[in-house]
């Protein structure tokens, strides 16, 4: 009680129609004092403030307009307290009956949480702008960065703001929502960019929890059709299952930071599974997107694998039906890609389902990738040959370890080992393929067309049917 007396007679010290003039340092000391009274979480059900404030002078309204107008015109210290202030307004029950909701508002302080997003982002960059200006910006970067530990607090209203206030109708003001939050979602801590100023704590975690947190209070029908919602997070979580954000991007060894907000992004997506109708569209998305290096391709193919659990069996075939084309596809790194892709999938139990096409015949998914990596044993890409090579040399590899009658192991012989085998690079069997290779121009080829022939030396033992001693000889 002794808080609810406190914040009423603090607010009675501010002057509400104070429009775009500075507030005066008595003033500033005085918003930061409210904006920090009223984050406290029992203040979303104190219902009896807003007649509380009339019987202290005060209406609601000048309240948000006090709010808006310095969120507008104050400086960053300013500009973070009335965000809280007015955030701390809108999740106190019965906001909605007293016209709390302001776009405006709302909009900025959105507008304060990207500002710390681009202080991070862009702290220690060179800048091409006059030393003044430099200056200026380094400083303004620094006084937000040092408002670190007001971002769960704001972030933390949000979400309470969010259960009070529907964006229904507000279209853009969700999708910027989501923006922001999903930025959130990708803070990590660069000890290198800070120069030891800013500490890692446990801020961080705390900001990815809540971003999170309001990503989901968004994810319901009280603020608009969920699978049109859905479209707008997922596409906004992308960069984080990619690692391509800024701060993402770098050499070939991923720093564990960047893993973990993939992680994070992962994990959301599987807990929600229920909601998510989006999933088959995202995994192509992942496909396409996906960064031109090794560890970069095998993080998208774990992706892949975990969210094709969540997939029926019809998204399934499309799905191989699509990486079949990726194969295909002119660029280098997606047939790369789909390679590295199709021999992760080959070691899972869902590849022995089967299909009807769209003749009427039925087909094995299993098949249709072994048939992939026959077909990129011939790629025009040295690099995609000699990893298609290798992967041949792996899934047979694979078959010690499963039972003679196992479907894999039949796939594999009537795709590697046609019966009546052709000229056709799709029809030739594996040992032709493999002896072809060891006189490719190119080293790495020929090496992985050596070891591939080794495997198949191996093999015989296992599969007598397959005369590859004697074709080797």
């Amino acid at each position: 009680m002794a808080s609810f007396t406190k914040v009423l007679s603090l607010l009675e010290k501010l002057n509400l129609d104070i429009g775009t003039d500075p507030l005066s340092g008595a003033e500033e000391s005085v918003l930061e004092k409210v904006s920090t009274e009223m984050q406290d979480d029992k203040w979303a059900s104190r219902n009896d403030f807003w007649d509380a404030l009339t019987s202290h002078s005060i209406t609601p309204q000048s309240l948000v307009t006090f709010c808006d107008d310095v969120l507008q015109s104050g400086n960053t210290n300013t500009k973070f307290n009335a965000a809280k202030l007015y955030l701390a307004l809108l999740s106190i029950e019965g906001s909605k009956f007293y016209s709390i909701w302001n776009l405006s508002a709302y909009r900025q302080c959105l507008g304060a949480l990207k500002l710390f997003i681009l202080a991070h982002d862009t702290q220690g960059k060179v800048s091409t702008v006059k030393k003044k200006k430099k200056d200026a910006a380094d400083k303004d970067n620094e006084n937000v960065q040092e408002r670190m530990s007001d971002i769960p607090h704001i972030l933390g209203l949000l979400c309470r703001g969010l259960t009070t206030s529907s964006l229904e109708n507000e279209e853009e003001a969700l999708i910027y929502t989501i923006e922001v939050l999903a930025s959130l979602t990708r803070f990590t801590y660069d000890e290198e960019k800070s120069r030891g100023k800013y500490k890692q704590s446990d801020n961080i975690s705390e900001i990815h929890r809540l971003s999170y947190k309001g990503i989901s209070t968004l994810f319901q029908p009280y603020h608009g059709p969920v699978n049109k919602t859905c479209g707008v997070i997922l596409k906004n979580l992308l960069p984080n299952i990619l690692m391509n954000f800024v701060g993402g991007k770098g050499g070939a060894v991923i720093p564990k930071p960047i893993k973990s907000v993939r992680e994070e992004a992962v994990s959301w997506i599987v807990k929600n599974k229920e909601q998510i109708t989006q999933i088959p569209s995202l995994v192509k998305h992942i496909c396409l997107g996906t960064p031109d290096k090794a560890e970069y391709r095998a993080l998208a193919c774990q992706t892949v694998l975990e969210f094709v659990d969540l997939m029926s069996q019809t998204e399934l075939y499309e799905l191989v039906q699509f990486i079949t084309k990726l194969s295909m596809n002119q660029k280098m790194s997606l047939r790369q890609f789909s390679v590295d892709l199709v021999t992760s999938m080959l070691s899972q139990d869902f590849i022995q389902q089967t299909h009807t096409d769209e003749s009427g015949k039925e087909v094995r998914l299993s098949c249709l990738l072994l048939k992939v990596l026959v077909e990129r044993t011939s790629d025009k890409f040295p690099g995609v040959r000699s990893k298609a090579l290798a992967s041949v040399s792996q899934v047979l590899e694979s078959l010690e370890a499963v039972k003679a009658d196992d479907p894999l192991r039949i796939d594999v012989r009537n795709v590697f080992f046609p019966a009546s085998p052709s000229e056709s690079p799709s029809k030739l069997d594996m040992v032709t393929i493999a002896k072809r290779r060891t006189n490719d121009d190119k080293c790495t080829v020929r090496k992985s067309a050596i070891q591939l022939l080794s495997v198949l030396g191996k093999l015989q033992q296992q599969e007598p049917s397959v005369q590859t001693l004697q074709q080797i000889k």
